[in-house]
Order: C-alpha cells, then structure tokens, then sequence
C-alpha cells in the first residue's frame, strides 16, 4: 500500500487556470498601453474596461474552485477511509459528505475566493495608480504648453509601457517585498488551496473516527520550513500525549504556500519498521 507523498493539482490542470489569468492580463495591458490619450475621461473608459476583463475572470475562476476544491476534499475524504481501513479501523460517520463536510467545503472555497479576488483587486488598483499618475502628467503639460502636443502624449504613452514592461501591473507585493504577478499569484494559490483541500478532507475524516496520529510524507529536496517535519508522527487534536501537534507543526512553518506536503494516517507497524515511502522505487524504505 502506498501513501501519498506530495498532494495538489497535476500541472496541466494549474495551467488551464494560469491560461485565463494570462489573457485576461494581456488585454488589460492592451487597453493601457494603446490609449490614444490619458485624460480623465478616458481613463474611466479604460477602468470601465479593466473592470469588465476582471469580472469575467472571477467569474470563470470560482467555477474552477467550486469544482476542484470538493474534488480535492473529497479525495483526502476517500483516502483517510482507505487508510483507517487497511489498518483495521471500523469506520464510523456517513460514507458520504455530512453537513459538517459540506460547510468545510464551503469555507475552503469562500477562504480561496477571498484570496483571488484580492489578487484581482491589486491589479485593478495598480492599474488605476498608473492611469492616475498619466493623467496627471497630462495635466501638467496642458498647464505648461497651453494644449497637449502629440509629442507629450508619445511621451506618456512611452513612460507607461516602460513601466508595464519593466514592472507590469503586480498582483500583491507580501511582506519580504516581492512582487506577485498575477499568473505566479494564482500558480501558487491554487498550488497550496488544493493541497489544503486534501489534506483537510482527510484531517476531518480521520477525526471523526476517533483516530489522531497522522504522519507527515517526506521527500527529496525539501525546504528548510518542511524538513525539520519530513516523517514526523502528529497529533491532531493533541489528545495524544507525547507528540507534537498539527498546529504547532503549521505554526513553524509547515503547509506553507506551494507546500504539497501531505499528511496520512499514522502507521503503527510501518512505522516501527520503515521512515518514509520512496516515490522512485514505490516502495518504503527501511530507517537508517
């Protein structure tokens, strides 16, 4: 039997939606960059238009979580019953999604909603700083030349491609000041968001059949949050004394953003014997 060791998405999945974010930024950079003037009004027709291009974006990615979140619930939801199983557990609870499930399913996918639409909104409103900084450059030349030239607006038009090529309109910037385009921005959210998924899907099953340790999976090439935590047997309430639990692995920094760790029911007599599964030769292999 082998568990799972990294959970998510596969790629071509993740870039079906990284596709529509990808189109939807290119035409906001064609209505910016091929304005015939930035005055006041036509920078309404322009925010109107972005507007236009970020709804239909939103619209199209909450289908795409509506689907793919209680997909990726209900996957860990079936392992944790293959799991409890093989080890001889007597399932307990509905075989299919209760209402308490459902409202998990419901907070993930309103949490993850929150998150891209503040994606969304970091590009709208840099977009709108943008515009609001050539209209004032506009201005200003009117006041110094008495009408705008065609060579002022060259000018502006010039200074704000420079801009969308050098820097382009950032989704989010996070605390370590890093710049979040858009497509990265939603390349790791829905990396993480359908990790979370699973992994909650089954944390929720196994706890409602009274069951608490789970094991973490381990990997080559882990980060330094994850690694101290590769293999590690946890608690997830910590009613199981003696080890540590799920939050405080959290806390320090594991199922980080494009984490795709994955937790599994803990084992017992695997564990006694074996550290980790090898996904090169799908076997586990024996502790050092």
């Amino acid at each position: 039997m082998l568990f799972p060791i990294e959970v998510g998405l596969p790629d071509r999945d993740i870039n079906k939606i990284i596709k529509l974010y990808k189109r939807a930024y290119k035409k906001i950079v064609l209505e910016i960059s091929t304005a015939t003037d930035f005055g006041i009004y036509n920078r309404r027709s322009i925010l109107s238009q972005i507007e236009i291009i970020l709804t239909k974006l939103g619209a199209d990615v909450q289908d795409f979580l509506e689907k793919e979140i209680p997909n990726n619930y209900k996957i860990g939801f079936n392992q944790a019953d293959r799991q409890l199983k093989s080890f001889g557990v007597e399932l307990i609870g509905d075989m299919q999604f209760n209402l308490l499930h459902q409202e998990a399913i419901i907070n993930l996918i309103d949490d993850t909603s929150k998150a891209f639409a503040g994606g969304i909104t970091g590009v709208k409103r840099n977009a709108e700083m943008l515009l609001n900084k050539a209209v004032k450059e506009e201005i200003k030349m009117r006041m110094a030349e008495g009408a705008i030239s065609g060579e002022a607006t060259k000018a502006i038009r010039a200074y704000i491609n420079g801009y969308l090529k050098d820097q382009g309109l950032a989704s989010l910037i996070d605390k370590g000041g890093r710049k979040w385009t858009l497509d990265r921005y939603t390349d790791m959210l829905i990396r993480t968001k359908t990790a979370e998924a699973r992994n909650r899907g089954l944390i929720n099953r196994v706890v409602e059949n009274k069951y608490d340790l789970v094991q973490v999976s381990s990997h080559p090439s882990s980060c330094p949050l994850c690694a101290p935590w590769q293999s590690k047997i946890l608690s997830l309430t910590g009613n199981t004394k003696g080890y540590p639990t799920l939050t405080e692995a959290e806390e320090s920094g594991l199922f980080h953003p494009n984490c795709r760790h994955a937790i599994n029911v803990y084992d017992p007599e695997i564990s006694k014997q074996t550290r980790s599964f090898n996904p090169k030769t799908g076997k586990y292999e024996l502790a050092e």
